[in-house]
């Protein structure tokens, strides 16, 4: 857990929205997940995988999430990335949250504080309604804290919350969303723990970075410079550290 004395109570994740119970009324989560915590950082830090794994729930068509416009940028604590699907079809979790007309303009927020939390804002609302210029306001709109805590190298606990920011005066609103993103979650971890499977039986030697995987490639450096600051400059380099990466990443 490391040396009490070098604790900085200044980098506590300040989190507003767990106190807000008026405009983002909220439930918490918990699950014990048979993989690294680092498999489930990257799966939140690479979201192409919605339309493949979410289908009845947050995803959507799965070009729609691999042509998403995103901006990549460096934080105090780690990184921030902003996605961008403009003119899509809204995902079915959506649907059943709010009536909208027909296409929608989407957009996730998802901020790293290094080494394992995620502060997650993603939405829509109609098309034409300027949310690409900052008006999201009138549509779908959820915040969700993911915390991943390392029990061992093969293995953390997943601490999250959902806070409901369409129909916040109907508890059930709130509750039909836990649902919904507990489902999905449910879908990350069968995955990430079939990946934990097959990197100790395979190894990440051959695995290949691509475009998609920019966000995660960084923080992968963000959380080695850590741990070699930790070490006095001694760290080993991380598995992801041996990966090819495409000159598009780089």
């Amino acid at each position: 857990m490391g040396a009490p004395a070098l604790k900085d109570e200044s980098k506590i994740i300040d989190y507003p929205y767990h106190n807000d119970y008026k405009d983002w009324p909220h439930r918490h989560g918990f699950y014990h997940i048979k993989a690294s915590y680092l498999l489930m950082v990257d799966n939140l830090m690479d979201l192409t995988h919605l339309g493949y794994v979410h289908r009845t729930t947050i995803g959507g068509n799965p070009q729609i999430h691999v042509d998403a416009k995103m901006e990549t940028t460096l934080t105090d604590q780690g990184l921030k990335y902003v996605r961008w699907m403009l003119d899509s079809n809204p995902p079915p979790t959506y649907l059943k949250a709010v009536p909208f007309k027909g296409k929608v303009d989407r957009w996730q927020e998802f901020d790293f504080v290094s080494p394992s939390n995620i502060l997650q804002w993603s939405g829509a609302v109609d098309v034409g309604r300027g949310a690409y210029e900052g008006n999201r306001d009138g549509g779908f709109s959820l915040r969700i804290f993911h915390g991943l805590t390392p029990e061992t190298k093969d293995s953390c606990f997943y601490f999250f919350s959902t806070c409901n920011g369409y129909r916040q005066d109907d508890p059930q609103a709130t509750e039909d969303l836990f649902r919904e993103i507990e489902t999905a979650f449910k879908e990350d971890k069968e995955m990430c723990e079939g990946q934990q499977l097959r990197l100790v039986e395979l190894g990440e030697d051959t695995l290949v970075d691509i475009v998609s995987d920019r966000a995660r490639v960084q923080l992968r450096r963000i959380i080695q410079r850590q741990l070699e600051a930790e070490q006095g400059g001694a760290g080993t380099k991380p598995e992801a550290s041996k990966r090819k990466v495409t000159e598009a990443v780089i």
